[in-house]
């Protein structure tokens, strides 16, 4: 019986460690994928951020400044510029993780 008790242990201790292994590879794709998307996140804000920055629309929030002749917007050829090379430089970071996060979960998923 002791025998059996003995071998019983080691079969579970086997589907035990098997068990841990696997949910640590799962924790260890879930921080993969959170921090890619908090990157992905993050450049997003960014982006959103300088454009609001570079942006001229100041809303008034008077109601007669809403009656009035609306105001000729003008934009600077710099922060034109600037705006510009930063969205194509946010689009491509962006672009280039998102196909790193394609790319694993591609490699994760087959055998």
């Amino acid at each position: 019986m002791s025998e059996i008790n003995k071998d019983r242990k080691a079969a579970l201790q086997n589907t035990i460690q098997s068990a841990s292994d696997s949910i640590e590879r799962q924790i260890g794709g879930y921080k993969s994928i959170g921090k890619n998307a908090l990157i992905i996140g993050g450049i997003v804000l960014g982006g959103y951020a300088l454009s609001r920055i570079f942006s001229s629309n100041d809303k008034e929030d008077d109601e007669d400044a809403l009656l009035a002749e609306p105001k000729k917007e003008e934009s600077s050829f710099v922060g034109a510029a600037i705006k510009g090379m930063a969205t194509t430089l946010l689009l491509t970071l962006i672009k280039d993780k998102l196909l790193d996060f394609i790319e694993q979960q591609t490699n994760r998923n087959e055998p």
